[in-house]
């Protein structure tokens, strides 16, 4: 009796891990799935069954990829101010936006040829070091003051001096360090020419 209920478990749990590698299988997004999530638009593209023309910035150890739909950030010769906006196709040369004109009532086409574009911002890197760029230098600031002055708040150092103390100091300069360590490999600021090539390519 005991052995038939033994081997009764047994198929039981052959099927339940059966039923659940099927389940979990089932449920795992394919890469077409995985790609629209992380950038619809290089998604479209790549799993586009016709070629995608597409804006490459090559740069020392990277690339980075703009497709139509996604915004870009850059700075054209002839002016001072940055230009941010999302990219309505690209041509054999060119860039091309699109603005909606409420005099006109329809959109208006602006061009740029790549050889009038002189730097190009973007950001690259997981979204943890992104926001470590930001959050790390917060915590190092809340940390200096709530340490240097705890004698304000904190009834232990009541009355004590405000003096600053060599761990405070190791300390919070060294999550300033590493969150301006994490911004700056995150965010680029590429100036084109040189080693920073900026090409249009085609998707195979």
């Amino acid at each position: 009796m005991l052995l038939l209920l033994l081997k009764a478990m047994k198929w039981i749990i052959l099927l339940l891990t059966t039923f659940s590698a099927t389940a979990l299988w089932a449920q795992s997004p394919s890469t077409e799935e995985l790609l629209r999530k992380a950038n619809p638009s290089m998604g479209r593209a790549l799993t586009a069954h016709q070629s995608v023309k597409y804006i490459a910035v090559d740069y020392p150890g990277g690339r980075k990829r703009f497709f139509a739909g996604d915004e870009i950030v850059f700075k054209a010769k002839g002016q001072s101010g940055k230009i941010r906006d999302n990219i309505f196709a690209v041509t054999d040369s060119t860039v091309v936006f699109a603005d909606f004109s409420e005099i006109t009532n329809q959109n208006e086409f602006v061009e740029y040829r790549l050889d009038q574009i002189r730097k190009v911002y973007f950001m690259n890197g997981s979204g943890l070091a992104v926001q470590a760029g930001y959050l790390l230098p917060i915590a190092g600031a809340l940390y200096f003051v709530m340490d240097f002055f705890s004698p304000v708040w904190n009834q232990e150092f009541k009355g004590a001096p405000l003096q600053l103390k060599t761990s405070t100091a190791i300390v919070s300069g060294g999550l300033f360090g590493l969150g301006a360590l994490c911004f700056k490999s995150t965010h680029k600021a590429l100036k084109i020419g040189n080693r920073n090539r900026l090409r249009i390519l085609k998707t195979m």
